[in-house]
């Protein structure tokens, strides 16, 4: 899910808050709304979300009207988990000004932290009207889609996304986990294979390769992708339990058992099960 700041690129997958320049003012009180939205924002890069809201509300109280800072307000709220309150300023935001794409795709996004897909989709449908190049706004519709178990069109979105931004790892791993939904696993694994070439530290593309494969039936090769997924960290008990169930499978009890066993230690409470069952 994404959410963007007007002239600073902010999202929850990636989080790059670029430089912001910042005018030191001569008293606090002389202070401008411009100058207290550029204060937030250098909170913002620090994650001092809730000292930036102080000085967006200062800026807002200075200038009602001030749509920027109000848009950024609203991003504030989504990090701080306030959605409905980003809504609202998100709101103030449109009576401004309808015709920002961006505040649409926001708004859209504190309505899905919510729930409301349905209501997503309207805003999204009015950010890719206003901005058809603008990926993310096909990412977000296509994730509410996914939600909503609509996985034809949450594929087309995905896939329309992949069209503008063709390296980007959130489209590219989403367009796997929709092509499993619709058990398509050879064209799941396509997906994921092109994530870990852009990046062959991606642990959860190797975990969802090794998932699509173990359900092909493609064990020996899934064995690897777990490996690899416990190779980057050791501390996965999920890994190790589906690590477990494909040496299971390829009648390797003795490893299958090292496997749930070590699952278990690390948390994962389900393992106890095939411990009982296949691990005396």
């Amino acid at each position: 899910m994404r959410i963007k700041t007007n002239s600073n690129n902010i999202s929850l997958s990636n989080i790059c808050i670029l430089s912001f320049s910042l005018f030191i003012a001569s008293c606090a009180t002389c202070q401008t709304s411009n100058e207290h939205e550029s204060l937030a924002k250098e909170k913002i890069a620090n994650n001092d979300f809730t000292g930036a809201l102080d000085n967006l509300d200062i800026a807002i109280e200075i200038s009602p009207k001030d749509t920027s800072a109000l848009y950024v307000r609203g991003y504030v709220k989504i990090m701080i988990k306030d959605y409905i309150g980003a809504i609202e300023d998100y709101n103030e935001a449109l009576l401004l000004d309808s015709t920002d794409a961006l505040i649409y795709l926001n708004r859209g996004s504190a309505k899905h932290y919510l729930g409301r897909e349905t209501d997503a989709i309207v805003d999204y449908n009015n950010t890719i009207r206003l901005d058809s190049n603008l990926a993310d706004g096909y990412i977000n519709r296509g994730t509410s889609y996914k939600y909503l178990k609509n996985h034809a069109l949450a594929l087309s979105d995905f896939e329309k996304a992949l069209e503008i931004t063709p390296n980007d790892y959130t489209a590219l791993m989403d367009v796997g986990i929709v092509k499993s939904n619709m058990n398509d696993n050879l064209g799941a694994i396509q997906a994921y294979n092109k994530v870990i070439v852009l990046n062959s530290s991606h642990s959860d593309a190797y975990y969802n390769r090794g998932k699509a494969k173990y359900t092909l039936g493609f064990y020996k090769e899934a064995i690897s992708d777990f490996s690899e997924v416990i190779n980057l960290d050791s501390n996965d008990a999920n890994a190790f339990m589906f690590r477990g169930f494909v040496h299971l499978k390829s009648d390797d009890l003795n490893n299958a058992c090292k496997d749930f066993k070590t699952s278990l230690n690390l948390g994962q409470k389900d393992a106890k099960t095939y411990i009982d069952k296949h691990c005396k």
